[in-house]
């Protein structure tokens, strides 16, 4: 039963990709095709790639800015996660340049969930000083690691920066025993250990300028922790309400731990 489901997802995607324009020439514009239908998706996260070309008429392109949102199963997770690490000019070169490169990847979830069902959300703002005025969105369904739908649109838009979801922290659990330490990576300044199916959150997640490894604060301590890569610890998220009576229950691996 999920083929005809699938099938019908890319086909509402294809007409999502369309943007609404007001009447008369926009500024301002991102257009979408050459999708590549993604079919797998796993703990470590999803991707969808395609084609986009940027068209900037009457507006000075160096006003511009991005603004990511992320959702992973209707929770807030991430905000202003792409280059956060990098000057504004890396950070935005690709809305000013005019035409996007080719299978740029839209829709990413760094940080290991270490589960491969999911619904996910990745939404690109682009702003003009403090206007939003375009909105990219892509949706993706994951089941057991099969990708089930997925939507992806890209359209106008007109409001405030104000009224843009703000970082918050996002509450996740360790599934294996995580030192930590004063110095990450010569291991010294012993601090303590994260012990397995403690729970404890993360906030401002970023990738360093001219890397490729992600991070984020950890509330146990306040030190980086890293997200991805081999030597990431495991870690799930998981809900606000997690082991509280009505919420979600505790993962059947820490139904036991003391």
């Amino acid at each position: 039963m999920k083929r005809p489901i699938i099938i019908l997802s890319f086909a509402v995607a294809l007409l999502l990709v369309l943007p609404v324009y007001a009447q008369g020439s926009p500024a301002f514009h991102i257009s979408v095709k050459g999708i590549r239908a993604p079919t797998t998706c796993n703990q470590r996260g999803w991707v969808i790639t395609y084609d986009r070309t940027t068209t900037i008429t009457s507006i000075t392109a160096s006003t511009l800015t991005r603004y990511f949102v992320q959702y992973v199963n209707h929770d807030l997770n991430l905000v202003h996660y792409w280059g956060s690490g990098y000057s504004a000019y890396v950070q935005d070169y690709w809305v000013a340049a005019g035409i996007q490169p080719a299978a740029r990847a839209v829709g990413t979830y760094p940080i290991p969930i270490w589960s491969d069902t999911y619904q996910a959300e990745t939404i690109e703002f682009i702003l003009q000083a403090d206007t939003v005025i375009w909105a990219l969105r892509a949706t993706l369904t994951c089941d057991q690691g099969k990708v089930t739908a997925f939507a992806i649109s890209s359209q106008p838009a007109n409001n405030d920066r104000d009224t843009l979801p703000k970082a918050a922290r996002n509450l996740v659990l360790a599934l294996e025993d995580i030192p930590r330490y004063g110095n990450s990576f010569t291991k010294e300044n012993y601090l303590g250990t994260i012990k397995a199916c403690q729970t404890f959150y993360l906030s401002r997640i970023y990738q360093p300028r001219a890397s490729i490894s992600v991070w984020a604060v950890e509330s146990l301590t306040g030190k980086a922790i890293l997200l991805n890569g081999a030597d990431a610890p495991r870690i799930v998220d998981v809900a606000e309400d997690y082991g509280q009576q009505g919420g979600q229950p505790i993962l059947k691996e820490c139904a036991s731990a003391p």
